[in-house]
């Protein structure tokens, strides 16, 4: 029974440290990507000032718009909120 123990322990460790490999692959993946979304988002930010900034300079500025007041669409969900009816017992 013992070295069936150790084997047990064994095969712990292993799935432990594939899992653990597993799991940093999956989160490095997560962060290149992030990663190359900002750069790729900032470059996009990047053309559109330049945009902007040509047309200042042509006095072509959209009226009411300040620079940098770009609306940023964000939806919320409060899952707190929605909660099912309790039913009588």
């Amino acid at each position: 029974m013992i070295i069936m123990a150790s084997t047990v322990e064994e095969k712990k460790q292993q799935y432990s440290r594939q899992l653990a490999a597993y799991t940093l692959r999956q989160w490095n993946a997560v962060r290149q990507e992030t990663a190359a979304l900002k750069k790729e988002k900032q470059a996009t930010s990047n053309r559109h000032e330049d945009r902007e900034n040509d047309r200042e300079e042509d006095g072509q500025r959209t009226p009411g718009r300040q620079k940098g007041s770009v609306r940023k669409d964000l939806q919320v969900k409060d899952f707190g909120s929605h909660r099912s009816p309790k039913t009588p017992s």
